[in-house]
Order: C-alpha cells, then structure tokens, then sequence
C-alpha cells in the first residue's frame, strides 16, 4: 500500500527486497565518490548530459548508508538529506537538476516507460542503457528506513519557492519514472551526478560563501583580483532571453555582493556560441547581457549607476566552438571591472 507524508511517497510493510526477480547482474561494490573524487565511479552519456551510472556513495554532512548497514552503501549508495545533496558531488560534477532528468527521460523513451530501461537487472529493471539504477529507499526526517529495494528517490537541484525540492522515484513493479514535489528536504534520499556545474550548485556555493556578513566569499576575491568573474551558474530558456528561474537566487546574491562595491564600474557580458548568424547571436547575447543587468538592478537600486551591459555574441570565444564542449563554454555571461584602477581601493 502505498501513501504520502511530508511529500514523500512512503509504501506499508516494504522490507529490503535484495536480487528479487528481474534477472541478475554481476555487480561490484559501489565505490562511487568513497574517496571524495570522480575517480572511482563510472559515467556514460545518454541524451545531452554525463550522467554517473551509480547513485553516489560519497561520505559527507547529513549522508547515511540505508538501515546504518555499511554493506547497504555498497549496494544502494548513500541517502542524503537535499542541502548535503546539492553539494556532495566530487569536482567537476553536480547534483542532477530537474531539467537534466527530463533531458535524460526524453532519450529513453518517456517518464511512463522510462523505469524499466533505466533500472537495474536487480531492481527489476532490463537495464537497457546501462544507467543501472538502485532502489535505495529513504531515510526519514526522524531516522527511520523504510522502502530500500522497493522505492528509489532521487534528489533534484531544482528549488521550490516554498522550500522544498523537486525529486523523482521509481517503483520495483512499476514502468514509470514519477516526478514529485517533495517539500520534505529532511529525508535521506539517493543522488545521481552530472558533469559540469549545475543549475543550483554554485548558487548554494556563493550562499553559504556570502551571508551577508562583512567577510569576502571566493567570488569577491576572485572578482576583485582579476576584474573580471563568469556568472556560471545563469542560465537561459532556449533561443531567448528569459533568465531560467533556477539562476535567479544566485544572481540576487551576486548584486547583494556587489553593492558593497560602490566604486567599481561594471559590465555584463553576453557571449554566445556560433551556431546561427552573426547578427542574430550579437542580438541575442545584448538581450540577454541586458536581461541579467536589469534583474541585478531590480534586486538592488545602488547598481543603478553601476551597470552597464554589451553582448558580443560569438566574436569572443574561449573554447573551441567546433565542439559541444566549447560550445557550451562559450555561451557565457562575464562581469567585468571597466575601471580596475579602483580596485586597489578594495584589497
């Protein structure tokens, strides 16, 4: 039987269901993140995205191995409550975002019938993609396990305006792939990382860095150093210049920063790939340049008088456009220092 609490699928009398049906697999010990890198776990692409093939096993903050039985994070991996989630993933990875499983469920197929090829043979799964998901259940806010082998939930980066976080579940004897909005961020659930930096990551990163106390976060420093920071966690709906609204948290931390700043003189830069043409990319990379201006102005009036904005669409690139890669490097937004001689003022 099956109900919600806290937003959470829970399921009545579940034990820990190990090899049950759906075929075998030769499966080691998972590995992943044990020792705090990348190099112990595997990955593989399926749709736009690197994805690991193993829920995370990284000891780290509010993380548990299922039942407090070590042998189960060999198996399942760790569960972690959402805010260790968002950064327990090794360098040079993220914690999934909700648009990163729709990419990765368009690929497959779709969320009705996306379960049965990305599960594990051990979880009932045909494993057709070699994502080899595992049922790792969930811890509760009170310490409680419940549902291991029957129910794996998976973390998303993607907040909730209430607080909460996106997050979606398989089932043992079920094909689809359910999304939930879980306000529970308490609960122990698994984490699947993706390459590169993600939408809520660095977002979380330059919070805990910046809270508003006179202390300098990494990215003042960086900033005040060089004269120059790429915004790397903005992003923008496709083809437009609609500011995604998983950036907005951390651009209203960025113009929180820089109004302590008075002096300084700044520019948002927007840069694009070259795919398309010339004029239609330099239009492009101005509104959007002009979009993350505006919104910093809105979060802070003293930026006012200190921003300025100019798109240079793919006339400026740092990476090789002639990759996915680079191409995706290269689609940027800089903040740049125009007058560094003041910046002596503030080391």
């Amino acid at each position: 039987m099956a109900f919600l609490l806290a937003g959470v699928v829970w399921m009545t009398g579940c034990a820990v269901l190990l090899d049950t049906g759906g075929g075998t697999e030769n499966r080691e010990p998972n590995n992943c993140g044990k020792d705090g890198t990348a190099d112990l776990c595997k990955t593989l692409v399926i749709g736009k995205y690197t994805w690991m093939t193993e829920n995370l096993n990284r000891k780290i903050g509010n993380s548990w191995c299922y039942g407090n039985n070590e042998s189960n994070c060999d198996r399942f991996g760790r569960l972690y409550d959402w805010n260790t989630a968002l950064e327990a993933c090794p360098e040079g990875y993220h914690l999934s975002s909700a648009s990163e499983w729709e990419d990765l469920l368009d690929a497959v197929g779709s969320s009705l019938v996306s379960a049965k090829k990305l599960k594990s043979k051990t979880a009932n799964g045909t494993n057709d993609y070699g994502f080899s998901a595992m049922l790792g259940g969930v811890r509760g806010k009170g310490g409680e396990f419940t549902n291991g082998g029957a129910i794996g939930y998976w973390w998303s980066s993607t907040d909730r305006v209430d607080g909460g976080a996106f997050l979606r579940y398989m089932l043992y004897n079920n094909e689809t792939v359910h999304f939930l909005p879980s306000s529970a961020t308490g609960e122990g659930m698994s984490v699947r990382c993706v390459q590169g930096i993600g939408e809520g990551r660095l977002t979380v990163k330059l919070a805990k860095e910046y809270s508003g106390s006179e202390s300098r976060s990494e990215t003042e420093k960086l900033l005040l150093d060089r004269g120059m920071i790429v915004l790397d966690a903005v992003y923008f709906e496709t083809g437009s210049a609609n500011i995604h609204r998983n950036s907005k948290p951390y651009l209203k931390t960025i113009a929180k920063m820089l109004v302590k700043y008075p002096k300084l003189k700044l520019e948002v830069g927007g840069h694009t790939d070259n795919t398309g043409g010339l004029q239609v990319n330099m239009t492009l990379s101005q509104k959007r340049a002009d979009a993350v201006a505006a919104f910093m102005r809105e979060q802070e009036s003293a930026l006012s008088g200190m921003l300025s904005s100019k798109g240079y669409g793919p006339t400026e690139p740092t990476a090789d456009n002639n990759t996915d890669a680079g191409r995706e490097t290269n689609r940027r937004v800089e903040l740049k220092v125009l007058n560094p001689e003041v910046l002596s003022e503030y080391k």
